[in-house]
């Protein structure tokens, strides 16, 4: 739940996370993305954060993880891909 997380604080909790993976561990984050119906689900009505792919590169690498890669959901779950982005670190 890193959309709880204050944006200001969002790369110190990746990093935190990242010092708990082993030398050669990957975490995968699914987080909301930055669109008009998250805008109203996620920040109005629950008072959460969304990210661009842009904030969340700046944070990842803030937070030490060189390695990047944004992925989608499974085509069975493609629906999922619309509000929420799916990085591999």
């Amino acid at each position: 739940m890193l959309e709880y997380v204050p944006k200001s604080n969002l790369a110190q909790a990746l990093s935190a996370l990242k010092a708990r993976l082993a030398p050669d561990g990957t975490v995968l984050v699914v987080i909301t993305r930055k669109n008009w119906i998250t805008w109203i689900l996620v920040e109005r009505w629950w008072r959460a954060a969304r990210y661009s792919r842009e904030e969340l590169r700046r944070a990842f690498a803030a937070a030490g993880f060189g390695f990047l890669v944004f992925s989608r959901f499974p085509l069975r779950y493609s629906w999922q891909t619309v509000a929420n982005h799916v990085v591999v670190a």
